[in-house]
């Protein structure tokens, strides 16, 4: 397998150096860059978003389209390394920061003058799931993303209710966005090697959610309480969740949602999900409260 090579130089220059903390793992495989522009493909009137460059193995083919990029790294040692290699490019834009403590719409919205954008992630595995809650629940208007993830969240992606795979995450993704698994990514395609193999995913964010839900917070409250006991059944796990029906009104509920309790909740579509969240409601159960929508797909929870 060819590999893309790793500018040394810019690195040492830089005092750029992998961190384990930081979860980095620079992509080396030029199958994985070709795949993600052939998928974003933007026009001449778009622009991208990368998250995660690292030393930039994308960064200079997603500038070659001709589109402005925003590129948001959180190593200051990449950021060097990026800057060196890019900076006197006008239409590149660094933004040296946490992309999970940053206002991305309003970041991409000014560095890329209000153009619709796609967005490419190499995102580490361990914030990849609060990434990419944040992106979908926290209003980011992309239009396509391509996001590198660890394999097992991209299978949880592109689950579908009822199988192994499906999940509060998938539940999430597929609310707000078309996912699509493009491919498998061996380990081998990073340096230093990752200890699991990796997944390409399309997200094509939808022009409105897939199903309609009064209450989307309370929607995903419902759904998180009962993947995290998903071996119970869905009368059982929300009667153990204590969100305000006693287990008569939770029967009620549940009949007028149209739903057998005795169902596990990973059984249902996203539609019964709203159903059961309409009848929740009007049955004066706990709403979402506090609880952001995005908390559905917190990482550890579930009862795999």
């Amino acid at each position: 397998m060819s590999r893309l090579p790793l500018d040394r130089t810019a690195a040492l220059a830089a005092g750029f150096r992998t961190k384990k903390r930081l979860g980095q793992h620079l992509l080396r495989d030029p199958e994985v860059v070709a795949e993600t522009l052939r998928v974003l493909a933007p026009g001449p009137g778009d622009g991208l978003v990368e998250i995660g460059p690292g030393l930039g193995a994308l960064t200079g083919p997603l500038l070659a389209t001709g589109a402005p990029l925003l590129a948001v790294e959180v190593d200051p040692a990449a950021c060097r390394a990026l800057r060196s290699r890019h900076g006197s490019e006008a239409r590149f834009h660094l933004l040296e920061a946490d992309v999970l403590k940053v206002d991305l719409a309003a970041e991409a919205a000014r560095a890329l003058e209000g153009r619709p954008f796609h967005v490419a992630a190499n995102l580490p595995y361990y914030i990849t799931t609060p990434v990419l809650a944040s992106l979908l629940e926290g209003g980011v208007p992309f239009v396509r993303m391509v996001a590198l993830v660890q394999w097992e969240v991209a299978l949880r992606l592109a689950a579908r209710p009822g199988t192994a795979d499906w999940s509060a995450l998938g539940a999430l993704a597929s609310y707000h966005a078309r996912v699509t698994l493009l491919r498998k990514v061996a380990r081998g395609a990073f340096t230093p090697v990752p200890g699991v193999d990796s997944g390409l995913v399309l997200l094509e964010r939808r022009s409105s959610p897939a199903v309609a839900a009064e209450d989307p917070a309370l929607l995903f409250r419902l759904l998180r309480a009962s993947f995290r006991m998903r071996r119970k059944t869905l009368r059982r796990a929300l009667i153990l969740a204590g969100l305000g029906l006693d287990p008569a009104a939770l029967e009620g509920a549940l009949k007028a949602a149209g739903l057998d309790g005795g169902r596990r909740g990973e059984t249902l579509e996203l539609g019964e999900w709203a159903a059961l969240a309409r009848a929740w409601a009007a049955a004066g159960g706990a709403g979402a409260g506090t609880v952001p929508a995005a908390e559905a797909a917190r990482p550890g929870e579930e009862d795999a």
